[in-house]
């Protein structure tokens, strides 16, 4: 108890008015005015409860064909174009987002193109997109990595995909240390012939081929192609 005056007042833990009092400052006066406004104090025991507070969460599915998601994980992975259709109708409404490098190509002393020499190391690794192919990472304990970047000047990711997209991971890397990176465009075998044959019958063929490369290499933000031709050309091909 602790004395107000004549009045007895009630206060609570650490001297603060009691509930009860807090609820008695809403009686009324003698004079019949509501108390609260005489005081200017209204207890929050007194305010309305809202009970009508809802979170609507909406889940929107992704555009990406399921290729660009691991099956087993679902997080998002690097992948290739395996056919000429593909490649074709590529276009940045079915671009994966996830796998844009984001590390501008550092400066190099010397430069690149003042070097009589230069080092090219191709990832040719177990038919490529292993662990790398995981853009947010992995848990493996031993992916394969090298330490030696200060002696290459191209780094070239190689698949036997019609057409590799090197991951971001490798991009990053290489741009950190000012090297250059290479996708790989294949044909091989008797349907790289076929190919072939078809892509390169005339040259809007081969210039409609050549753009879409360029596209998907300035989208990706990698700096270009290793063109890896592995198939006999017809004698007429050669002399287109």
């Amino acid at each position: 108890m602790a004395l107000a005056g004549d009045k007895n007042e009630i206060l609570g833990e650490h001297g603060f008015p009691s509930a009860s009092n807090l609820h008695r400052s809403r009686d009324k006066t003698e004079d019949g005015e509501d108390d609260s406004k005489t005081t200017g104090f209204e207890s929050c025991f007194d305010q309305p409860v809202d009970s009508s507070v809802h979170e609507i969460i909406k889940l929107t599915p992704s555009s990406l064909p399921a290729k660009h998601y691991d099956a087993e994980t679902t997080e998002p992975i690097s992948c290739g174009l395996s056919s000429m259709d593909e490649l074709l109708s590529w276009n940045r409404s079915k671009a994966n987002s996830f796998n844009v490098a984001v590390v501008p190509l550092a400066l190099r002393e010397p430069r690149l193109v003042n070097c009589l020499r230069r080092t090219l190391v191709s990832h040719d690794m177990m038919g490529g997109y292993l662990d790398d192919r995981f853009v947010q990472g992995t848990n493996s304990e031993a992916p394969y990595a090298f330490y030696h970047w200060q002696y290459i000047d191209i780094f070239n990711y190689f698949t036997h995909q019609l057409v590799t997209i090197p991951p971001a991971v490798w991009t990053n890397a290489a741009h950190k240390h000012g090297v250059i990176v290479l996708g790989t465009f294949i044909t091989e075998w008797t349907n790289g012939a076929a190919m072939c044959e078809a892509f390169l019958k005339d040259e809007e063929s081969y210039r409609a081929v050549a753009d879409k490369l360029v596209q998907i290499s300035q989208y990706y933000g990698f700096d270009g192609w290793l063109v890896n031709i592995e198939n006999a050309l017809s004698f007429s091909t050669w002399c287109r």
